[in-house]
């Protein structure tokens, strides 16, 4: 039996039209606005992810995610493995199940503080219980974010907005977020199967991690589901 199931990896594919023009404003704005910065824009940049066939139980929706994930960038691979993975939940209803990689071999000595601070690969999973618009999920992360950044730079503040640009439409339920950290490359985003621009700013995804696993996090319950398998394997 194959380890990995390549019929389900993901490669750069062509948005629907709700969501394409939602790119189009996204790009927009991040080269109207780039060109107001130093730092360069959001780029088009081809990552895949292959997915093991071995699987665990989400732990508040019914949905399977898979044990490991290799992501390959760059002509580099690099295999992850799951942390653990919780439910987010807002006024007694679920809406979202989030999962948290680390690249196989790093330091998880204080997880969250790795996964923050941490010199490997990393791969964030939202995936969504309900139908959630865009304005919620923009709102959701522009609150995160004004907890853990004190003083973005203006170009932070431009990355910022580039990322939040790509919810517009919001995500049906059992779509998702996935956010791949590669250190040195900033962010690789996928909304809904579909890869975006990836947005070089390693500051950016810094703070995205920081809003699940720093000091003041989403949820504190939540912080805690999504490292449930560290020393436990």
């Amino acid at each position: 039996m194959p380890f990995f199931c390549v019929g389900r990896a993901w490669r750069i594919s062509s948005p629907g039209p709700l969501r394409a023009a939602g790119l189009f404003a996204a790009t927009l704005i991040a080269v109207m606005v780039g060109s107001l910065a130093l730092s360069p824009p959001a780029v088009a940049q081809s990552v895949v992810l292959d997915y093991s066939e071995a699987t665990f139980p989400a732990t508040g929706i019914k949905a399977e995610f898979p044990r490991r994930i290799i992501v390959t960038a760059g002509g580099q691979r690099y295999i992850l493995a799951a942390l653990g993975s919780g439910t987010r939940r807002q006024l007694g209803f679920k809406v979202y199940e989030a999962v948290i990689y680390a690249q196989e071999g790093a330091d998880l000595h204080d997880p969250h503080r790795a996964l923050i601070n941490g010199a490997f690969a990393k791969h964030l999973v939202l995936r969504f219980a309900r139908d959630t618009a865009g304005n919620k999920v923009r709102q959701a992360y522009e609150q995160g974010f004004s907890r853990v950044l004190k003083d973005p730079s203006p170009g932070l503040l431009r990355d910022m907005d580039s990322l939040l640009a790509y919810f517009t439409d919001g995500l049906s339920s059992g779509e998702a977020i996935e956010l791949t950290w590669l250190l040195g490359e900033g962010l690789h985003v996928f909304l809904a199967g579909e890869q975006l621009p990836t947005i070089a700013n390693d500051e950016l995804a810094r703070a995205v991690m920081e809003i699940y696993f720093g000091e003041n996090p989403v949820s504190r319950s939540l912080k805690g589901d999504m490292v449930r398998f560290v020393g436990h394997d």
